[in-house]
């Protein structure tokens, strides 16, 4: 019979489980230890990890996380989560002030690996009984953000209908196979792939080179152009602690965290930060001079066609592009995958129950038909969820 360990306030305290390196290898990018690391230095959460085992062996773990601070720092890292959620809770402040955000934070995918036991994608039953009984004690509702469909239904089987789940967004990725970047604009239709080499001559006939590198050797500028693109999208900015933050990116990651660079005379006008893991590539964050960039299509080539370059010099890779400017990147080729927003313990189940059924509709036709002007449609596994969760 599975029993909970106890909780642990410290990642430490976790990584010293003799079986945390068996666990961990199970790991994705956003619930690995480097990324637990990267998590656990930041001063505005307090974490807490929960802690089963089998039999005496540690069988799953779950990290929950507390904010400190409202809006600020939470905005940025979980805005789609939070306008969609003000929509349906009266008092989004006090929910969010309370919740744990359980798996993992900051990210763009929530796979609830380490919480899986021993049946594939569905998290241990008994660790979640024991979690919700805490949060239940202790008044917190979960949260659990970014689900994949597959963590999604996961949860789904083992929460029933405690459990509501909101389309939160979707996410862009490209397969990237063998081969050099040629293969990628073979891909390509006619007219989309003129447009793509135009918008690359165009880049390099201003003067302008991609580069490859490190983050430590340009934080400053990095953190400057970051707080550009945080300025346009209405975020609260705060330089220095944007360059703490990347910097504790770059401590814990080490040369998995890659810099692509614009640049032109030696002056930056725009990065991408890419996140290597496995067969993955992610790309985590954007930097752009906006005032420099007009006209030279920086942005294409330094979030787009530049980490397609970095991950065909190490195929078969998946790319994934972010959640934004979607339109743009399906143009491009990539395809999309639905993210979801698992929410238990709020109160008024009934009218989010409701609410939930009519955005995840609404949700779902802006998806198809967003894919449909692409010649696409709903991966199987999100076409499934979407129907488990509008079926009245």
């Amino acid at each position: 019979m599975t029993s909970v360990l106890q909780r642990f306030s410290d990642l430490d305290s976790i990584t010293s489980l003799a079986d945390w390196p068996r666990l961990v290898s199970r790991a994705g990018l956003y619930e690995s230890e480097a990324w637990s690391r990267f998590i656990a230095q930041s001063d505005e959460l307090v974490t807490t990890y929960v802690v089963a085992k089998h039999a005496d062996t540690v069988s799953c773990v779950l990290p929950l996380y507390a904010w400190r601070s409202l809006p600020g720092i939470l905005m940025h890292q979980h805005g789609s989560e939070i306008r969609v959620l003000s929509g349906l809770i009266c008092d989004i402040r006090a929910t969010l002030r309370g919740a744990w955000w359980a798996g993992t934070v900051g990210s763009h995918t929530n796979e609830l690996r380490l919480a899986t036991g021993n049946v594939a994608n569905e998290p241990d039953r008994d660790l979640l009984a024991a979690t919700t009984r805490i949060a239940n004690r202790e008044g917190r509702p979960l949260l659990f953000p970014h689900l994949t469909s597959a963590a999604a239904a996961g949860l789904l089987g083992v929460l029933g209908d405690e459990l509501q789940l909101l389309a939160i967004d979707a996410v862009a990725y490209l397969d990237v196979g063998a081969g050099d970047f040629n293969t990628y604009l073979g891909s390509l239709s006619r007219n989309r792939r003129r447009s793509a080499l135009h918008e690359m001559r165009r880049f390099e006939r201003s003067g302008y080179s991609l580069t490859i590198g490190a983050m430590p050797e340009r934080l400053d500028v990095m953190a400057r152009l970051m707080c550009e693109v945080l300025s346009r999208h209405h975020y609260p900015i705060d330089m220095p602690r944007v360059r703490r933050y990347l910097l504790r990116l770059a401590n814990a990651l080490g040369n998995q965290a890659i810099v692509i660079s614009a640049a032109r005379a030696d002056l930056m006008v725009g990065f991408s930060l890419l996140l290597s893991w496995g067969t993955e590539l992610h790309a985590y964050k954007l930097g752009l001079d906006y005032e420099r960039n007009a006209g030279h299509d920086v942005y294409f080539n330094v979030g787009y066609y530049g980490p397609i370059q970095l991950a065909a010099t190490n195929a078969p890779r998946r790319l994934y592009l972010g959640s934004g400017a979607l339109k743009v990147k399906l143009m491009r080729g990539a395809a999309l995958e639905t993210r979801w927003l698992g929410v238990w313990g709020l109160v008024n189940t009934d009218r989010l129950c409701s609410a939930a059924r009519k955005w995840n509709e609404v949700q779902r036709a802006s998806f198809c038909r967003l894919l449909a002007e692409h010649g696409r449609s709903l991966r199987p596994g999100d076409l499934a969820m979407f129907s488990r969760v509008t079926a009245a």
